[in-house]
């Protein structure tokens, strides 16, 4: 669509990825994705931006347009420069916009998105201390976790120890 995605590099940490069980806000996101290689997809840094607008303003009589209401549709909007998405609310195009019918067809672009080289050094270093040779499960929870009526033995079932029961007969002794 020929457009630049202007990003704020602050983002939430979710509680589910944190040891206090609460949502973090200003993590930086390039700890967790190789933004680098993010902009070479037409992405800038919130601050690089905003160092680069009053160039922009003289040099190309370039205007913002700031846009706060969620309810302006993107197919309304002909040369948006900033766009604050507010808050998550019904009808809000801004959130919704890949989600649902749309997913199939407007798909986000996830090969863009790579894990960033700290986190993975992290990671190196883990499995360096294992060898190199290990076995690994993930498990996915997600909105199961937060609906206890639903799934009322999740946490017991999901724990280590339970794990470990359940995978012994499957992994061979010895491994990590």
């Amino acid at each position: 669509m020929n457009q630049t995605l202007v990003m704020d590099m602050s983002i939430c940490l979710s509680s589910i990825y944190t040891i206090s069980h609460q949502a973090e806000d200003g993590k930086d996101f390039r700890f967790y994705f190789d933004f680098e290689h993010l902009k070479e997809s037409s992405v800038l840094d919130q601050a690089q931006f905003w160092s680069n607008w009053r160039k922009w303003h003289w040099k190309d009589g370039l205007s913002l347009h700031l846009v706060e209401d969620f309810r302006i549709t993107p197919m309304k909007l002909y040369a948006l420069i900033m766009r604050k998405f507010g808050t998550m609310k019904p009808n809000n195009y801004w959130y919704t916009g890949c989600e649902g019918e749309t997913e199939s067809v407007v798909q986000r672009p996830w090969h863009m998105v790579w894990k960033s080289k700290p986190l993975m050094n992290i990671v190196s270093t883990i499995s360096s201390r294992l060898n190199w040779d290990f076995d690994s499960i993930h498990i996915v929870r997600g909105d199961k976790a937060r609906n206890k009526e639903l799934w009322p033995n999740l946490e017991v079932d999901t724990s280590p120890e339970s794990l470990l029961s359940t995978l012994q007969d499957k992994i061979v002794d010895g491994r990590n």
